[in-house]
């Protein structure tokens, strides 16, 4: 499974700290409603990238086409 974290957010898509941390954050609090209570840990800055996806309507560690 692939992670993403708050720094990934920033250097891959050009994101500023302060939304890289709201979309973790909202990615944390999904995961949370979803049962998986391992995520409610505030220390834990890494999520699957797949809920990141849901968020922001796509996968953030695909490879751009340019």
């Amino acid at each position: 499974m692939q992670t993403i974290t708050k720094k990934d957010l920033m250097e891959l898509e050009g994101y500023g700290e302060y939304e890289a941390k709201g979309i973790i954050r909202e990615a944390k609090q999904r995961l949370v409603e979803r049962n998986f209570d391992f995520y409610a840990n505030p220390k834990l800055g890494r999520v699957p990238a797949y809920i990141v996806e849901e968020i922001i309507g796509f996968n953030p560690l695909e490879k751009k086409d340019t």
